[in-house]
């Protein structure tokens, strides 16, 4: 019986020599753990917070407002909207005409550089323009027979304020004046236009259109985002036009405090009625301020208190500082103990309208322990908005982290 076992199985030396081999291999494994827990660069080494939110207080407005006149201030592409004074709806005489001439493009919208349809007059609007010659209106002379564009037509109704040529354009977009004033308000309505009401003709020179300040700001925004009635409401002086001649704008105050537009307006009820625009360019972006003033009592008035505010509007920004090149605006909070701060490598400053708050947003990258100082490792920005096109300023580090110790190493392998 052992006899058979042993030569089962025989005694060899190399058993002996399988207890080094593991030994050896563990060593082996160890070492290499070593190593790579000592020189491995540790990838994520997370931000204090990743985002960060800087804000500055809003501060007191300093609008110069008319002391009786009803007036409102708004910035296109914002929620930014003032009033001052009486806010209940009145009649809007002649900025009636811009209602019409954004329903007008909302029908049938018009690019940059087009006419529009050529549109034959006809005895009918010849009776249009006699109608509004025996109340003393304002027109633009036609004849049955002529002519004329879509665009010419705005312009009609827009520079010289043509009360027979609003109407001719309502008639010719929707059929009649009363299809005009259902798809007015419905206009109005669609962009939450809510204290205005459009009557039974588009010159406004009927009282039963009537508006708020705050409304007509709203409608001067929606003029101002539109480019070829932008355009229109900008042009000083339009010569050789058909059968009438020259067209002269009525708004006077182009050109004086970036005004560019909009619309005059007067009427036994209404007073007198100017809706303006102005360009100022500030925060690499060009900022279209849009006030309104209602009820004035004589022209002179209304245009002087609307340059008045519009010049103060126009300064109504203050400067907001969040950081100077070289101030820690975060920082990086290492693992091991201790932390790195970020730095602004540019001034980050903006203005802004004086009764809005300002805030700037901090946005960190995740890095590695091995980052070195003075790498880019996010933005401080203000973002992008109606009065700002500022790009982010990039925050670095201000110093390299600290590497952590070999014992921290071999005891946080991941």
């Amino acid at each position: 019986m052992m006899k058979e076992l042993m030569e089962r199985y025989p005694y060899s030396p190399r058993r002996k020599r399988r207890w080094p081999i593991v030994v050896i291999v563990l060593l082996v494994l160890i070492a290499g753990y070593a190593y790579y827990a000592l020189t491995r660069t540790i990838t994520l080494v997370a931000p204090v917070q990743s985002v960060d939110q800087f804000s500055a207080p809003a501060e007191k407005s300093t609008l110069a407002w008319p002391a009786t006149d009803k007036a409102a201030v708004g910035i296109v592409g914002s929620s930014i909207l003032e009033t001052k004074n009486d806010q209940s709806p009145s009649a809007t005489a002649s900025t009636a005409k811009t209602i019409a001439a954004l329903t007008i493009l909302d029908k049938y919208p018009l690019k940059p550089g087009q006419d529009g349809p050529q549109i034959k007059l006809t005895d009918a609007d010849v009776a249009l323009y006699n109608a509004y010659a025996a109340k003393n209106g304002s027109l633009v002379r036609v004849q049955a027979g002529e002519e004329i564009t879509q665009l010419q037509m705005l312009q009609a109704m827009m520079l010289p304020s043509a009360n027979n040529m609003a109407d001719t354009a309502a008639v010719w977009a929707f059929g009649s004046l009363g299809g005009y004033s259902a798809a007015a308000n419905a206009f109005l309505a669609k962009h939450n236009i809510n204290s205005t009401k459009v009557g039974s003709d588009a010159s406004g020179l009927l009282p039963e259109t009537t508006s708020t300040p705050s409304d007509l700001v709203k409608i001067g925004e929606l003029a101002m985002d539109n480019p070829v009635l932008r355009k229109i409401v900008g042009t000083k002086q339009i010569n050789n036009f058909p059968v009438a001649g020259t067209l002269t704008n009525t708004n006077t105050l182009l050109g004086q405090e970036g005004i560019v537009g909009i619309k005059t307006g007067n009427s036994d009820q209404a007073g007198y009625v100017f809706l303006g625009a102005s360009e100022t360019k500030m925060n690499n972006t060009t900022v279209v301020i849009v006030t309104a003033v209602m009820s004035a009592p004589n022209r002179a008035a209304a245009m002087s208190e609307s340059l008045t505010l519009m010049k103060s509007a126009r300064t109504n920004f203050h400067t907001v500082e969040f950081a100077k090149t070289g101030d820690k605006v975060g920082s990086y909070s290492l693992p091991w103990g201790g932390s790195v701060p970020v730095i602004a490598s540019k001034d980050v400053s903006v203005k802004v309208w004086n009764s809005s708050r300002a805030t700037a947003v901090l946005k960190l990258d995740d890095i590695g322990s091995n980052t070195q100082a003075g790498s880019t490792v996010g933005t401080l920005g203000v973002g992008k908005s109606a009065t700002s096109n500022l790009p982010p300023v990039p925050v670095t580090l201000a110093t390299t982290p600290s590497q952590p110790s070999p014992w921290w190493r071999l005891t946080h392998p991941l």
